[in-house]
C-alpha cells in the first residue's frame, strides 16, 4: 500500500481485497494465512491418441445457388429467410452469392426450411485410424504415413 519494496510481504485482506503488503501496512487489514498447494508426484498419465474421423460433414460448393433458387421458388425475400434462420440480411446475401459458406447449424436450418440438401458427408471408414501417441515404438515416419494416407 505504501509502495516500499520489501522482500518479506504479508497477505492481508483490506476492504474485501487480498493484498501483499509490507510489515508496516499489514495493520490496515486482516492477516490471512495462505497454505501453499501440495503437489502429488503420483500423477496418472492419460494416453494421448490421434483419431481421424470416419464421417466428415461439409457444405457443398453449389450451396449458394441452390439456396437462392429454393428461396425464389418459395417466394421469400432475403430478409424473410434471414429472419427465419437467425441471420442478418447481408449475411444471407453473402451466402447466396457464395462469398461465405454457412455454418453447419445454419446450413441444417436452411435445408429444413427450404427442403434442399446442401450438406454432404464424407465416409471413409477404411482410412479411419487410431494412433497412440504414448507408444514407445512410434516414429516420425508413422506420423508421415498417417498424414499421407489421410490425404
Amino acid at each position: 500500500m505504501c509502495g516500499i519494496e520489501s522482500f518479506r510481504l504479508n497477505e492481508v485482506v483490506v476492504e474485501g481485497t487480498l493484498l501483499s503488503v509490507c510489515e508496516r501496512c499489514k495493520e490496515y487489514g486482516n492477516s490471512v494465512q495462505i497454505d501453499k498447494p501440495v503437489f502429488n508426484n503420483s500423477l496418472t498419465k492419460v494416453p494421448r491418441k490421434i483419431f481421424i474421423e470416419e464421417n466428415t460433414a461439409f457444405v457443398i460448393e453449389a450451396a449458394g445457388r441452390m439456396i437462392q433458387s429454393a428461396r425464389e421458388k418459395a417466394g421469400l425475400k432475403h430478409a424473410q429467410l434471414a429472419a427465419m434462420v437467425g441471420l442478418k440480411e447481408s449475411a444471407m446475401q453473402k451466402i447466396e452469392t457464395s462469398i461465405i459458406k454457412p455454418e453447419m447449424d445454419v446450413a441444417r436450418k436452411l435445408e429444413r426450411i427450404l427442403g434442399i440438401k446442401i450438406i454432404e458427408t464424407y465416409d471413409d471408414s477404411e482410412k479411419s485410424k487410431h494412433l497412440n501417441l504414448d507408444d514407445d515404438n512410434l516414429t516420425v515416419g508413422d506420423l508421415i504415413k498417417l498424414k499421407k494416407s489421410s490425404d
